[in-house]
């Protein structure tokens, strides 16, 4: 999955310094280490958001398919 596809949620560049207007985005970034991180925390939590959960599922859906599996299974348990 290409890294400009995976785009980071709302709240985290809340914390973020602002310049005027325009936020202070850090280029070094790893979107993937981030995903991979949280998609294993929403396997953790008993409850997630259910959004962020799909979002998880699409980014590790080509890189880790065993991960994605196991938060589709995730996914079947809260409906």
């Amino acid at each position: 999955m290409p890294s400009w596809y995976l785009k980071m949620p709302d709240d985290y560049y809340e914390d973020y310094p602002k310049e005027g207007y325009v936020r202070k985005v850090d280029d070094d970034l790893d979107r993937e280490q981030w995903w991979l991180e949280k998609a294993t925390e929403l396997l953790i939590q008993p409850k997630p958001d259910k959004g962020i959960l799909r979002s998880a599922i699409e980014s590790q859906r080509i890189s880790n398919p065993e991960l994605a599996g196991k938060l589709k299974q995730k996914m079947r348990i809260l409906r």
